[in-house]
């Protein structure tokens, strides 16, 4: 059984829900949300991030002491002169943030005073100012209502809304219909695509589900043209060709799963583990044991990835390497 997928509603996550917000203990949520600070911030950085920094602090040292005893009173009198500046491009920032989003609390109470052109207006403006609420599907359900009632013509609008309406009732093939009107009219809309391609997978999860693997797997191919590297429609496009023993199939959407891994900074383990595991499967039915234990041993063994930690697998044209294997 696969779960049904869940699409991303928005990225605008820093938002002001209530007025506790202005309270100082919830001031927390301005660093994590607003400016994307978390603990784990520093996993997440990459090399070159962290090769970047480490030259600029080596640079600027090396400067400092070239001055000998007269470093520390220029670098005092240099942080001095840039402190001001930095607190007044923080403060702007926070601003930025800030405004937008009680300027889109605000317009929760102007919907309900039925001032819907008013909602529309202002809408449009911050969506230009701070350009996430443009991917906030309740915004957008906001700007559809407003459109709706206040007599101002706006049939995409309209159309996202019913078809989040419908996608909330399971109502799959009819949210599908809607999220194409959408996209017809802004094929930019990333949330719109994300709600599309949900709508895919879970189409194909219920066929799936119900034992129609072959059905299931086109929905998924759907999905896949939407987002090609999309890690949920991957995984599940690979067990449906694997239940319609399409092994050559699943095993080069193994590969694409694996090759998905290489943009995150943390891979995930069970991903590239099941990758592997498949194409050796799809390597053992096409009588070739000896790539199918390479590739299960890969799947084990994190180290036989390489030292690099490259965990994309050579071409299928080359010949399998069987260093310090033996097989009894």
């Amino acid at each position: 059984m696969l779960d049904r997928s869940t699409p991303i509603a928005s990225v605008a996550d820093f938002s002001i829900g209530d007025v506790r917000f202005f309270q100082s203990t919830s001031w927390d949520r301005l660093l994590v949300r607003g400016l994307g600070y978390s603990n784990n911030f520093f996993a997440f950085v990459g090399r070159g991030w962290g090769c970047t920094v480490s030259g600029l602090i080596l640079c600027l040292s090396a400067i400092y002491l070239s001055f000998g005893d007269r470093g520390l009173d220029i670098l005092v009198k240099d942080a001095n002169k840039f402190a001001p500046w930095f607190g007044v491009g923080l403060i702007i920032l926070f601003i930025s943030l800030i405004t937008p989003n009680i300027i889109n609390f605000q317009l929760d109470a102007l919907i309900a005073q039925a001032k819907y052109r008013q909602v529309l207006n202002i809408s449009n403006v911050i969506g230009l100012w701070y350009p996430p609420l443009k991917s906030d599907s309740r915004f957008l359900c906001r700007m559809a209502r407003a459109a709706f009632y206040g007599n101002v013509p706006n049939l995409a609008l309209v159309s996202f809304a019913k078809g989040i309406e419908e996608y909330n009732l399971n109502n799959y093939f009819e949210a599908e219909r809607y999220f194409q009107q959408y996209l017809n009219d802004d094929s930019t809309s990333f949330v719109a695509k994300g709600y599309l391609a949900t709508t895919y997978i879970n189409q194909g999860v219920n066929y799936f589900n119900t034992r129609k693997p072959e059905i299931a797997a086109n929905y998924f191919k759907e999905a896949l043209q939407i987002f090609p590297n999309h890690v949920e429609a991957l995984y599940d496009l690979l067990l449906a060709e694997v239940a319609i023993t399409k092994f050559e199939d699943s095993a080069k959407s193994a590969q694409k799963l694996i090759e998905t891994q290489r943009y995150s900074q943390l891979p995930s383990l069970s991903i590239i583990a099941q990758g592997y595991i498949h194409k050796s499967w799809a390597k053992f039915r096409s009588n070739d044991p000896v790539r199918a234990w390479n590739l299960y041993r890969q799947s084990i063994d994190k180290e036989s990835w390489d030292e690099r930690d490259n965990y994309i697998v050579e071409p299928e044209n080359e010949e399998p390497v069987l260093s310090e294997i033996s097989v009894d």
